[in-house]
């Protein structure tokens, strides 16, 4: 089943949460089906946000996150600016099955800075679970913050 938030805010069952006032934003995933006999689905997340800056601004981005210890190719993320990619991160893998998660593995790794020019650019989030195995307690954290370019 496909479920849609426009306001994270006003869904109770919401995966993302925002923080810091709108410049932190959290993706919660599902537990899954067979560690912990919850969510038998790969699960699909995207964010977009619309950041107006008045004047050249850098913009940093910082990230973190928990993914599986089993296989890396999952709990999988990219972030980008105007459709360029800024960073991405999988799970780190380890073939431990159901132990517990371990940190995601970022390249390049957070933070990162992006030079706005004055006017509208465009955050995107694309993340995936990749599967419905060996995630539990799963999620990935972003914030930013941002100072007037020299």
């Amino acid at each position: 089943m496909l479920r849609a938030y426009d306001d994270p805010a006003s869904v109770t069952a919401s995966p993302w949460t925002t923080l810091n006032g709108g410049l932190g934003l959290r993706l919660d995933w599902e537990d899954d089906t067979n560690c912990q006999n919850h969510n038998p689905n790969t699960q699909v997340a995207t964010a977009t946000a619309i950041i107006t800056v008045p004047v050249d601004t850098i913009m940093t981005i910082d990230w973190s996150g928990l993914g599986e210890t089993e296989l890396p190719g999952f709990e999988l993320m990219n972030l980008s600016v105007n459709a360029v990619l800024v960073g991405s991160a999988h799970a780190p893998g380890g073939n431990q099955g159901c132990a517990p998660m371990g940190p995601v593995v970022s390249s390049p790794p957070p933070p990162q800075q992006v030079t706005l020019t004055a006017g509208a650019h465009t955050l995107t989030i694309d993340a995936t679970t990749n599967d419905e195995l060996f995630h539990f307690g799963v999620f990935y954290q972003f914030d930013l913050s941002f100072v007037e370019a020299p």
